[in-house]
């Protein structure tokens, strides 16, 4: 019981910390991301934490399993460098032992995965979704701040030289809007937003509007005293709809979409599974041996185990690759490894 419980500490005590210190990284990243948004009035300050909280959740899908393999990786591959494993199998440990022991932590971990990925994660992207469309995706002129360009919803840029965000009124505008085939160029002396029913419309008082062709160049030049400019609220795209939809609700659905989000959601405690495997089995060394092999080997095979996953799934969506076993080649493949490298690397230790 006491060597079980020191071995499981060896893997814990490095998945713990690497585990803290990404999502800290993580997290400060998308701080200063998001902080530099509110910066330039896109969303209000005071959402900031919500969706850093919100994409935080969302990563520990990926970040629990690969700070869990590297913990392992790290773990075991010190008890071999230090002689300690040595010492164990002396005490009368042997290989199932070890992987007995290791065992109800690699399953809890698996487990907590299979949660976040089943029932947090679409969750947590509802939040972020729904956080986004109430504030980002909904211009409004009251965040805005002069002298700075704003990128708008159908290729449109927004620029005024001052802006009262009390009255929601804009001075000296310049809107740029791209179409198909030409450009049009609003300059007016003033505008103020106007919330109507459904909908929310800018209006522009004693200016220009410049038309181009891309082959005729300027074809129309016309003054009005005043202009309405309806904002049309951006519509997610069906990935993102697919990404916040409940995983029972979501096994209803018959799309390639539909079927490549779920795989992917029932994937993710596979692939923690299998990493964790994976991790035991590449973990031994010769006592004092450097320890470059196993962490060069993690890397390189959590690698193309992630990015191929990711392309595994865009097959599937897009029914490039059969459904079926589809996404699930990915940790099948984490598991075929782990058998060939502990034949590898557990026999010759």
């Amino acid at each position: 019981m006491i060597l079980t419980s020191y071995l499981r500490r060896q893997v814990l005590k490095p998945f713990l910390l690497v585990s803290i210190t990404l999502s800290g990284i993580f997290a400060i990243y998308l701080l200063g991301r998001y902080l530099a948004q509110a910066a330039e009035g896109e969303i209000p300050a005071r959402i900031v934490l919500k969706l850093v909280g919100w994409r935080l959740l969302i990563a520990q899908e990926i970040l629990l399993p690969v700070t869990f393999f590297f913990g392992v990786v790290f773990g075991m591959n010190r008890l071999f460098r230090k002689a300690e494993m040595l010492a164990l199998f002396a005490c009368g440990f042997e290989e199932k032992d070890v992987f007995k022991s290791l065992l109800p932590v690699v399953l809890l971990v698996s487990l907590l995965v299979g949660l976040v990925s089943l029932i947090l994660r679409p969750l947590a992207w509802q939040n972020f979704f729904q956080t986004k469309a109430r504030f980002r995706e909904k211009f409004d002129l009251a965040r805005l701040k002069g002298g700075i360009f704003y990128k708008m919803p159908e290729n449109r840029t927004f620029f005024a030289e001052r802006i009262d965000p009390h009255q929601r009124e804009a001075f000296h505008i310049f809107l740029y809007q791209r179409e198909d085939k030409s450009v049009k160029i609003i300059r007016a002396r003033v505008c103020f937003q106007k919330s109507l029913p459904g909908k929310e419309i800018l209006v522009f008082k004693e200016g220009r509007q410049y038309e181009f062709q891309n082959e005729e160049g300027l074809i129309m030049i016309s003054e009005f005293e005043s202009l309405n400019l309806p904002l049309p609220y951006p519509q997610r795209t069906r990935e993102e709809k697919l990404k916040a939809f409940p995983s029972q609700k979501l096994l209803k659905l018959k799309t390639s979409g539909a079927l490549a989000e779920i795989q992917w959601r029932l994937a993710a405690p596979l692939g923690a599974l299998g990493l964790a495997f994976l991790g035991v089995s590449l973990s031994p060394s010769r006592p004092r041996q450097k320890g470059g092999r196993p962490f060069f080997l993690a890397l390189l095979t959590f690698v193309f185990y992630f990015y191929g996953q990711v392309l595994l799934k865009k097959g599937v969506a897009q029914g490039q690759i059969p459904p079926w076993p589809g996404i699930f080649w990915a940790p099948l493949a984490l598991f075929f490894l782990s058998g060939f490298s502990f034949s590898l690397f557990w026999r010759k230790k």
